[in-house]
């Protein structure tokens, strides 16, 4: 019977494995880290810098609540599309009335909320030309406040045709805490 014979060595792979153990010796000799060290530090504190300053604009940002709150907020309390944006432009509104010193500021937070429960009416359907027809369409059942909302949007209206109309911070205050009354009963705040 023949006799096997071994295969021959192949000087190719023991070259390129010789090649590959000379590279890793010099890149974990201590010549090279030492070499190295000082860099290896100026990294690490501009890592832990663009760290710090991703952590504060995510604070600043609001983005984590907005991605994962948000998120969940909508899952579990459903709410029809487009009242996020209502609350924001409301709560913008009521800070605006809160810092406003100047009653003509007072009347431009009055006219937007007025708008904004025009805007609002129209958009869940109810028909008319004007908020007047539109208010009138409204059951006590729907806004528990209906003759407050009457006499609010009269105010306002007074204060649209009329730019010489009186308005007090207190009255301005009262008919947005209406309005908000009324658009939380419609369930859009």
């Amino acid at each position: 019977m023949p006799s096997l014979q071994p295969y021959p060595e192949t000087t190719e792979y023991n070259e390129l494995w010789e090649g590959i153990k000379k590279i890793l010796e010099y890149l974990f000799s201590s010549q090279l880290q030492e070499t190295l060290f000082p860099l290896k530090i100026i990294f690490i504190f501009i890592s832990i810098f663009f760290l710090i300053v991703i952590i504060w604009f995510l604070c600043k940002t609001e983005y984590i609540r907005w991605w994962f709150w948000f998120d969940l907020k909508n899952f579990l309390f459903p709410k029809p599309l487009g009242t996020m944006k209502l609350s924001r432009k409301w709560e913008k509104i009521k800070k605006n009335l809160e810092k406003g010193k100047l009653e003509s500021q007072w009347k431009i937070s009055l006219i937007e909320s007025l708008e904004i429960l025009d805007k609002t009416l129209k958009n869940m359907g109810y028909s008319g030309e004007n908020l007047t027809e539109r208010l009138s369409k409204l059951s006590s059942d729907e806004v528990s406040n209906l003759d407050d909302l009457f006499r609010a949007q009269r105010i306002c209206q007074d204060v649209v045709r009329d730019p010489n109309y009186r308005l007090t911070k207190e009255q301005a205050q009262e008919i947005i805490e209406i309005f908000e009354k009324a658009l939380v009963n419609l369930e859009v705040l």
